[in-house]
């Protein structure tokens, strides 16, 4: 099984990243060959639609297990879609990550309608900047 963890610097122990998709790296590790890597996130700068490339990126690499804190609904319903089960963790770093999946105690998310922390919050403008005065 690969388990793959949004992480947020390339570490010994790395710290998990507060998204999915802007994450700047992926930790994986492999239980059965009990392999670890440390893999870039190509997609981290993306203007737009990060999470759902970012999930694709991990589709490829046949991860079965992803872990984060907080992910978009559009990239969770791509990976609930693939067989990729979807856990969520506050913990700080990967070991303990790991270890709380062996034992576990993990939040599996398997629909988007679940409460979970969805992505990051969008600023929304204000339509009061019209002159109230009306028109020039």
């Amino acid at each position: 099984m690969k388990i793959a963890v949004s992480i947020s610097k390339p570490d010994n122990s790395p710290p998990i990243s507060e998204g999915f998709g802007r994450c700047s790296h992926y930790y994986i590790y492999d239980t059965e060959n009990k392999t670890e890597e440390i893999l870039s996130n190509p997609y981290f700068i993306e203007l737009g639609g990060a999470g759902i490339q970012s999930a694709q990126f991990l589709i490829e690499l046949n991860v079965d297990v992803l872990i984060t804190k907080k992910i978009g609904i559009n990239p969770l319903r791509f990976l609930i879609s693939a067989n990729v089960k979807v856990y969520q963790c506050n913990a700080v770093n990967v070991l303990e990550v790991i270890k709380l999946l062996d034992e576990g105690q993990l939040i599996e998310i398997k629909n988007a309608n679940e409460n979970f922390p969805f992505g990051r919050k969008r600023k929304r403008f204000n339509n009061n900047f019209i002159n109230k005065r009306g028109p020039i």
